[in-house]
């Protein structure tokens, strides 16, 4: 370990949010392995404004300079903290969050994201503004933004920090194409095809497909876990057990197996406006296979 990821870890206190994933325990598991068994905390809380304010909350009282949090259906990178630990070593002390990317498989490639790291002196003043994010539909996103007009920074970090909404539970990406159908209905609009292909060899499409067609229906309720198993079974599906362990190099294989569909690119389009700022190979290049 270099002295620069040394000093790192020790002013490191990591915090996974879980909302009952089925990636929950290997996602501790694979944090556990990269920091220390005490230096890794778990937060369940509803709305997730409270969970977000229960992790700034840790992250204080455990008196370190940095806290990342991480959603527990993110399986993280091993190159992690290594290359977290050169990008704050870069930056003034002025930066409120280092925001990363991740491999998303319903996006099919790369998009902002996931694992995210926060200077602990600012947690104070951040903590002041989630009462007023708690109907937010993206409270972190909100604290953010607000945090950069009080003249914090947001640095985007390049590299790829894990991979997102692998080896979830059925019901549980049922109700998140439910969600996307009301939170991002023009990049939904983008990916129903992809999804729809996919759906035909993957069963975790078939699961979202299905909550993204019912999720536009305007009469249609949002789905509780209860609601969402119940839609499965109708499927002709079996939900799946328990997830017994990931490794590193399971998540490594996940990025090596992958190209990126058409539909993504339409993605970057409708982002970016630009295909050259995200080009083929986007992966290999900044992982380093």
């Amino acid at each position: 370990m270099n002295d620069t990821l040394a000093a790192f870890k020790n002013e490191l206190t990591i915090v996974v949010r879980t909302a009952e994933e089925r990636t929950e325990a290997v996602c501790m598991d694979l944090m556990r392995k990269l920091h220390s068994e005490n230096n890794v905390f778990r937060v369940q809380e509803k709305p997730f404004a409270k969970a977000l304010e229960k992790s700034f909350n840790i992250g204080l009282q455990q008196g370190k300079k940095w806290l990342l949090c991480n959603d527990a259906d993110v399986l993280p990178s091993p190159f992690l903290l290594d290359f977290l630990s050169k990008e704050v070593a870069a930056h003034q002390e002025d930066v409120f969050e280092y925001h990363t990317r991740v491999f998303d498989k319903f996006y099919g490639g790369i998009r902002p994201g996931g694992i995210k790291l926060y200077n602990t002196k600012a947690l104070d003043e951040a903590l002041k503004m989630i009462p007023n994010v708690y109907k937010s539909t993206r409270p972190e996103s909100d604290v953010i933004r607000k945090m950069q007009q009080n003249g914090y920074k947001k640095i985007g970090v390049k590299r790829i920090s894990g991979v997102h909404d692998y080896e979830q539970y059925y019901k549980h990406l049922y109700m998140k194409g439910f969600s996307h159908a009301r939170k991002h209905a023009k990049q939904m609009k983008i990916f129903y095809p992809y999804w729809k292909r996919m759906a035909a060899i993957d069963k975790d499409f078939t699961a979202a497909l299905q909550g993204l067609k019912d999720g536009r229906k305007k009469s249609a309720q949002k789905p509780d876990t209860q609601t969402a198993s119940k839609v499965i079974q109708h499927l002709n599906m079996v939900e799946k057990g328990t997830l017994q362990s990931v490794s590193f190099s399971d998540v490594m294989q996940l990025f090596r197996l992958n190209d990126e569909p058409p539909e993504y690119y339409q993605y970057l389009k409708h982002i970016r406006k630009s295909r050259k700022k995200h080009p083929l190979g986007f992966i290999k290049k900044y992982f380093h296979i």
